[in-house]
């Protein structure tokens, strides 16, 4: 009996369902497909007719190609990254293992544990792929030699959250925890070339469209989007979007010019005509049934949105460019009928707004503070400097207390000694 409720205990605390929570599109010659990743696996789609291309063993689908368990690295996977030159696919987890794959016959090509967890990966020109890091330092891996070494390009003294690399492969993008974007020159990434200040909290994601490579659009924890000229750091415009919800993702379709954007915990997603790329506008807030955990567009501007309680959505545009929820997309379709990988436990899917830095009062009540510290009897002395909130105004105010009682019992001292002086020289 006891071993049955331990089984029965087991299995209901493994019993969470993980959603789909990173997507991304492929495309390269007749490739033309969507990654879409949860946990520590993902599965691979024909984005045009919806059918499985390669899916794990595990999930016991009719995928034409069945992916070993022992394939998949370790650790919720964070990042995806594709190179179309190489056709390659890059993965990053948290359990920071940097894995290839082969994007045509889905076979692991090598995998390599990074020195810390990748916040960002992106392909460069000149077979490298880079990895940001929470401690803010940028490393270049290469893709052929997996026993080459791993130089760090460049650092900041802040934790980078996105990193893209322009379309010509001249200039690295880095945006960090610090309200801003740094441009280098590649691969001399210590040579910069400008910073691109504006945003007034951390700058969560960054993005370069297609049709305006010259261009980057940025959000983060403050409430709009701005438009960049990156290469001379110049602000373009700046969006407001009207939420306190910080910017989770920014994709773009080049041949619609049509950037959407997500918010963390936002049932919604905000749709921008970006027919000009310097006055972009927003046209639509699209209602979803959960909110989106991430966004990407497949080759037709079809907008994906992996959510955290409701699946994976399809939004599609109309003739007038005004999307809508399509139940009726095939990939919906092949989604539904394959179960659920589960965990004990749901990751945190809401860290991007625990970034946002906690700034501490002086005082819970300035003017109590400024009339405690007001210099006495014409002194003009600063008064203690001091951080602190109830406990150590109390501590204050009972030091001054005690100073004050000490001063008192010596001058009754002093007082009663003169006294008895008076009193004896009388005598």
């Amino acid at each position: 009996m006891a071993t049955d409720v331990s089984a029965a205990t087991a299995a209901a605390v493994a019993s969470v369902a993980l959603p789909y929570h990173q997507i991304l599109h492929l495309e390269r010659n007749e490739l033309d497909a969507l990654v879409i990743a949860s946990g520590n696996i993902f599965v691979v789609v024909d984005a045009r007719s919806g059918n499985l291309l390669a899916a794990p063993a595990v999930l016991e689908t009719a995928a034409p190609i069945q992916m070993p368990s022992d394939s998949f690295p370790e650790g919720q996977i964070r990042c995806l990254a594709f190179s179309p030159a190489h056709n390659l696919l890059a993965v990053a987890t948290d359990s920071k293992h940097l894995t290839f794959y082969d994007a045509s016959s889905w076979e692991k090509k090598s995998s390599r544990v990074s020195i810390k967890r990748a916040n960002c990966v992106t392909f460069t020109p000149d077979d490298k792929v880079l990895i940001g890091d929470k401690f803010g330092d940028v490393y270049s891996f290469s893709i052929t030699d997996e026993k080459a070494d791993e130089p760090l390009i460049l650092g900041h003294v802040s934790m980078i959250l996105d990193m893209a690399v322009s379309k010509d492969g001249r200039w690295v993008l880095t945006a960090d925890r610090d309200e801003k974007v740094r441009v280098s020159r590649y691969p001399h990434a210590y040579d910069i070339q400008a910073f691109c200040l504006g945003h007034t909290s951390y700058v969560s994601k960054i993005h370069i469209p297609d049709f305006a490579p010259d261009a980057l659009i940025s959000g983060g924890g403050d409430s709009f989007l701005v438009v960049w000229n990156y290469v001379d750091g110049q602000i373009v415009q700046q969006v407001d979007f009207a939420s306190a919800a910080p910017v989770i993702a920014i994709v773009s379709h080049a041949e619609s010019r049509t950037v959407a954007v997500a918010l963390e915990g936002e049932p919604f997603v905000l749709i921008y005509d970006a027919s000009d790329i310097k006055a972009i506008k927003e046209t639509q807030r699209v209602s979803i049934p959960s909110e989106a955990l991430s966004l990407e567009f497949d080759k037709t501007g079809t907008l994906f949105a992996p959510t955290l309680a409701s699946g994976i959505i399809a939004l599609s545009p109309d003739d007038k460019k005004v999307f809508h929820v399509n139940t009726a997309s095939p990939i919906l379709s092949t989604f539904s009928a394959i179960r659920s990988i589960t965990a004990e436990a749901l990751p945190d899917f809401h860290t991007t707004s625990k970034l946002r830095k906690v700034v501490l009062a002086p005082y819970p009540n300035q003017r109590e503070y400024d009339e405690l510290h007001r210099p006495k009897n014409g002194n003009q002395g600063k008064g203690t400097k001091t951080r602190g909130g109830k406990k150590q105004r109390e501590k204050l105010e009972n030091k001054k207390s005690e100073a004050g009682e000490k001063r008192k019992s010596t001058d009754e001292g002093v007082s009663d000694d003169s006294t008895k002086k008076l009193k004896h020289n009388s005598e």
